[in-house]
C-alpha cells in the first residue's frame, strides 16, 4: 500500500514539523495505519488529575479460607459459673491440664514490664521446690504490693515491700493513717523467728509469753495479776531487792538486807554464837594452787556471817570487799585481831612483789584491849528567824580519848572487861577481806 508522507527535516521550523506530523498521521488513518513501531521510552509523570466519580460496586467475591485463632483469655483462664442455691459467684482460676502440662499448677506473677528480666523467665526449681506460686511485684511508683478494702469502709490495709537505704529490705503492713483499726491472729501458738539463726526470739501461747532474749521496758509496767520472777534465790518469806545500780533483782531475807537494822550497826554478840559454824564462817579452804585462777591475794571469808547472821562482819580492822562491784566497806579493829598469812610457794611470781599472788604476812600480834565508851555529843537549837517557834538545830560529835587507870593500891577498885566478840552489820552477806604479803 502506498501512502504519501511528507519527510520532516531539521531544517524545518515548529509549525511546519506540526504540520508535517499531522498530516502524515491523517494519511496513517485514511489508510488503515501502518505497522506497530518499537515502544518508545516512559515520558515524564504528568500533574494528578482530579478525582473522578465513584463507580458502582460489584458483586460479592467467594469467601477465602479461615485464618489460624489467635491466643485469647480462655487458654488462660477458665470461668466455673456459680449455682443458684450455693455460690452465686463465678469463679475464675488459671487453666491447667495435667494433658498439656507439668504436673504443677500455674504461677501468677504481676507487676513486671515486659522489659524486666523476669517477665519471659520461668522460675528455677530451688531445692526440690518451685520457690513461688503468686508473686506481686512493685514499681517505684506503686504505694503497695497488696490492697485490702470493702464496701463497707473507706478505709484500707496494705502490705508493702520497701528497703531502707537501698540495702535493708523491710516489709510494712498497717492501715492507712486515718484508720482506727484492729489486727486479730487467730492461732493456738505465735512464733517470731530471727531471720539468720532461726531462734525463736518471741512465742505467745494461751499460758505464756515466752521472751529468750532480752527485754527492756522504756515506759511504765503494769501488773495486775500474778508476778512471778524465777531466780535461785528465791523461797518463801523472802523479799525482791536490787543487789547493783543496774538494778538486778535477787531474793533475801529481812537479815539479810538489815529487817530494820541500819547499815554500819555495831553490836556484842556471844562468842558461842559467834564459833557456831552454822551462824559465821569459822573455817573455809582456798585452792590458790598455781593450775587455779585465784592467784591475787586470797578471798578470805572467816569471820564473816552466815544464814540468820548473814550481812554481818568481824570488826578487825580490815576491809570487807564486795567481789562484783569491788566497793570497799571500811570496819574499825575492836577485837585485838591477830592474824598471820603464810606464803604460796606454789606461785613463782618474785619479780612482781606478790602483787598477783598470797605472800607472807605476819604473824601480826594485838594486844591491845578495847573498852566501848561514848563519843562527846553535841547540840544547839536556836532561833534566828524573827518568828518565834522556828528553829534551827545543829548536831555534832567530837570524838575524844580519855586513858582508862586502874588503881593499884588495896582499896582500888577491881574493873573486869567481858571480852565479847564485835560484830558490824554491812548488808550484803557476799564480802571478803585481802591482805598482800611479801615473799618469804
Amino acid at each position: 500500500m502506498a501512502i504519501n508522507l511528507k519527510q520532516i527535516s531539521s531544517s524545518d521550523s515548529d509549525n511546519t514539523k506540526l504540520d508535517k506530523v499531522n498530516y502524515n498521521f491523517d494519511q496513517l488513518i485514511a489508510n488503515g495505519g501502518g505497522p506497530m513501531g518499537h515502544q518508545g521510552i516512559r515520558g515524564a509523570q504528568g500533574p494528578q488529575g482530579v478525582t473522578g466519580p465513584q463507580g458502582t460496586q460489584g458483586a460479592l467475591g467467594a469467601k477465602g479460607d479461615q485464618g489460624a485463632a489467635g491466643v485469647t483469655n480462655n487458654q488462660l483462664w477458665t470461668s466455673i459459673p456459680g449455682a443458684i442455691g450455693s455460690l452465686l459467684a463465678d469463679t475464675v482460676i488459671p487453666v491447667h491440664s495435667t494433658a498439656t502440662s507439668t504436673v504443677y499448677p500455674p504461677v501468677v506473677s504481676v507487676g513486671f514490664l515486659d522489659s524486666d528480666p523476669e517477665y519471659n523467665t520461668a522460675q528455677s526449681i530451688l531445692g526440690g521446690n518451685v520457690p513461688y506460686q503468686w508473686l506481686i511485684n512493685r514499681k517505684s511508683n506503686f504505694s503497695s504490693n497488696l490492697r485490702f478494702t470493702n464496701d463497707l469502709l473507706t478505709s484500707y490495709f496494705d502490705f508493702t515491700m520497701t528497703t531502707v537505704g537501698g540495702t535493708n529490705a523491710v516489709m510494712k503492713m498497717g492501715f492507712d493513717a486515718a484508720t482506727i483499726g484492729t489486727i486479730e491472729w487467730h492461732a493456738e501458738t505465735h512464733l517470731f523467728v530471727d531471720n539468720i539463726s532461726r531462734n525463736t526470739v518471741l512465742e505467745i501461747n494461751p499460758n505464756e509469753i515466752i521472751y529468750n532474749f532480752p527485754i527492756e521496758f522504756r515506759n511504765e509496767v503494769q501488773i495486775k495479776d500474778t508476778l512471778i520472777i524465777s531466780h535461785t534465790s528465791a523461797a518463801p518469806n523472802k523479799l525482791a531487792v536490787a543487789v547493783n545500780n543496774a538494778g538486778e533483782i535477787q531474793f533475801k531475807t529481812a537479815a539479810e538486807i538489815g529487817g530494820g537494822v541500819p547499815y554500819g550497826t555495831i553490836i556484842s554478840v556471844l562468842p558461842s554464837v559467834f564459833q557456831d559454824n552454822n551462824f559465821f564462817v569459822n573455817y573455809e579452804q582456798i585452792d590458790a594452787s598455781s593450775g587455779q585462777p585465784q592467784l591475787l591475794p586470797l578471798e578470805i571469808r572467816v569471820g564473816s556471817g552466815i544464814n540468820e547472821w548473814a550481812g554481818w562482819y568481824l570488826c578487825h580492822g580490815h576491809d570487807w570487799v564486795n567481789p562484783i562491784t569491788g566497793a570497799i566497806h571500811s570496819v574499825p579493829d575492836l577485837n585485838s585481831f591477830d592474824y598471820s598469812i603464810t606464803d604460796n610457794t606454789s606461785i613463782n611470781a618474785p619479780t612482781t612483789g606478790y602483787i598477783t599472788s598470797q605472800g607472807l604476812v605476819g604473824p601480826i600480834q594485838n594486844n591491845e584491849v578495847h573498852i566501848m565508851g561514848g563519843t562527846e555529843a553535841t547540840m544547839v537549837a536556836t532561833q534566828p528567824s524573827a518568828t518565834p517557834g522556828i528553829y534551827d538545830v545543829q548536831g555534832g560529835i567530837t570524838p575524844t580519848f580519855n586513858h582508862f587507870n586502874a588503881s593499884t593500891g588495896a582499896q582500888g577498885p577491881v574493873f573486869y572487861i567481858k571480852p565479847l566478840p564485835q560484830i558490824i552489820y554491812l548488808a550484803d552477806p557476799s564480802f571478803y577481806w585481802s591482805v598482800a604479803g611479801s615473799p618469804s
